[in-house]
């Protein structure tokens, strides 16, 4: 069954009324590699916790029967990850429990670090 692309306006609005969002990634077509990047400035790279959350089985069976290697799974699919906000540090805890609360599966999935050769860095 194919699901429509799911929307997180109302999430968003309700992480505002208490918190800052730095950036917005919705990992949809092209996964992690190419659209963390849009939401970062020049010079800074996101490092990603693999196992941080739970990726869905039918991404096991597709990289498994497809034959296709972990770093190309992220690179095409989201793993299980609709939509990543970039925050402060400091209000990260606060805006999962925002989310959770209205029935997300939110989690704190990685860091913004420095750029050095790579845009998403995996750990894990």
């Amino acid at each position: 069954m194919v699901t429509p692309t799911r929307i997180y306006a109302k999430q968003v609005q309700k992480v505002l009324e208490n918190n800052s969002i730095l950036g917005i990634s919705h990992i949809t077509g092209g996964g992690f590699i190419e659209n963390i990047p849009r939401a970062l400035p020049e010079g800074l790279a996101a490092s990603i916790n693999v196992g941080a959350w739970d990726v869905p089985p039918i991404f096991d069976f597709l990289g498994k029967h497809g034959n296709i290697a972990p770093a190309d799974m992220y690179g095409v699919f989201n793993m299980g990850i609709g939509m990543m906000l970039i925050v402060d540090a400091s209000e990260a805890d606060a805006i999962v429990a925002t989310l959770n609360s209205m029935g997300e599966k939110a989690s704190i999935v990685g860091t913004v670090i420095p750029k050095t050769d790579q845009e998403v860095v995996f750990n894990g």
